[in-house]
C-alpha cells in the first residue's frame, strides 16, 4: 500500500505548498520567476482580500484579452502596457537610448546620403536626419534604421508577419542618414476591447503621445529600441503606456513651403528632425537563455 501524506491546506500554508511542488523544477531561473510570481500573487490576494466573485471577473477579464489577440492585434501588450509593466521592463533592461549632444555636421545632408522617401504622394513631410555613433563617439557606418509602424493595435515592435516595418533606411560612410516619413499623430487603444473598457472604469484615457518608433542595428552593437516623441503633444504627460521619457522628446519643426532638405522643393508646409543616436558596444557572445516554458515543438522533439 502506497503512503500519501495527508495535507491540511489553508489560507496560512497553501502558498509554502505551491512552493514547495515547483522546487523541483531544473531550470532555475523558472524556478526563480514562479518564485517570485506565487509569492507576490498569493500576497496580493491576500492583502487586497480578493472575492470570489472579484477573482472570477479577473479571469473572465484576462479570457476576454485573450480573445481579443490575434495575428493583427496583441490585447495582452496592450493590457501589459496600460499596467506600465511593459515600459518598466525596458526600463530594468536598459532599452532606452539616450541621444547624445554632440556637434552637428556641418555639410548639406543632401551631399552626404541618399534620401529615404517613405511617404505617400498625399502626405505631410517629416524629413528626419541625424547620425548614428558609438558610446565614444565613433561614427558607425552601415548602420541599419528599421523605421516601424506605430498604431493602436499593441503589434508594435513585435515580430510578426502581419507587422512590416515602414521601411529600413542604412547610414552612410559616416553614420549618416536621411529619411521622410508622415508627421507622426496620437493614436487611441481599440475602444471595442476590454484594456479600454478597463482604462474607461479607472477613468484614464487610452491616448498614446505621437511618437516615431525606430530599432538600430549595427554589426559589434547592442540593438537601440528607440522612440522620437513630438514636444507639441498633448498626451505627453499621461501617455497611456507610460513610456515616454523626457530625453526622447524633440521639437518637430514646421516650416513653410520652400526647399526641403533633400533639395527638393515644397509647395505644402513640412517639418524636419533632427536626432542623433547611441549605440552601445555589444558583449562577448554568450549563448541565448532558453524559453520560461518550451515551445510545442521543442516538447515534440524532447
Amino acid at each position: 500500500m502506497v503512503e500519501t501524506k495527508m495535507l491540511d491546506i489553508n489560507e496560512d500554508s497553501i502558498t509554502g505548498e505551491v512552493i514547495v511542488r515547483n522546487a523541483g523544477c531544473t531550470d532555475a531561473r523558472l524556478r526563480e520567476l514562479m518564485l517570485a510570481l506565487v509569492q507576490h500573487l498569493h500576497a496580493f490576494v491576500r492583502q487586497a482580500k480578493v472575492t470570489t466573485a472579484e477573482w472570477d471577473a479577473t479571469l473572465l477579464f484576462l479570457e476576454e484579452v485573450g480573445r481579443h489577440s490575434d495575428a493583427s492585434r496583441s490585447e495582452f501588450r496592450l493590457f501589459s502596457d496600460a499596467l506600465g509593466v511593459s515600459s518598466l521592463v525596458h526600463l530594468l533592461n536598459g532599452s532606452s537610448g539616450v541621444p547624445t549632444a554632440g556637434v552637428r555636421d556641418t555639410l548639406p545632408i543632401n551631399e552626404a546620403r541618399q534620401w529615404v522617401e517613405l511617404c505617400d504622394l498625399e502626405d505631410t513631410k517629416c524629413f528626419v536626419s541625424g547620425t548614428v555613433k558609438g558610446a565614444e563617439g565613433e561614427r558607425i557606418p552601415g548602420a541599419e534604421l528599421v523605421i516601424l509602424p506605430v498604431d493602436a493595435r499593441g503589434l508594435v515592435g513585435v515580430a510578426t508577419p502581419n507587422v512590416m516595418p515602414l521601411g529600413i533606411v542604412r547610414c552612410d560612410a559616416h553614420g549618416r542618414f536621411g529619411f521622410c516619413v508622415p508627421p507622426p499623430k496620437p493614436f487611441a487603444f481599440p475602444a471595442d476591447g476590454p484594456v479600454a473598457r478597463m482604462l474607461r472604469a479607472l477613468n484614464r484615457h487610452a491616448w498614446r503621445a505621437a511618437h516615431l518608433h525606430l530599432q538600430i542595428w549595427a554589426q559589434g552593437y547592442v540593438p537601440l529600441d528607440s522612440r522620437v516623441f513630438r514636444s507639441d503633444c498633448e498626451h505627453l504627460s499621461s501617455d497611456a503606456s507610460f513610456s515616454l521619457r523626457s530625453h526622447e522628446i524633440a521639437d518637430w519643426t514646421l516650416h513653410a513651403p520652400g526647399v526641403a532638405p533633400d533639395g527638393s522643393r515644397m509647395t505644402q508646409p513640412f517639418y524636419t528632425l533632427d536626432r542623433d543616436f547611441v549605440l552601445v558596444r555589444a558583449p562577448a557572445a554568450r549563448a541565448s537563455p532558453p524559453l520560461p516554458f518550451p515551445s510545442t515543438s521543442q516538447e515534440k522533439s524532447s
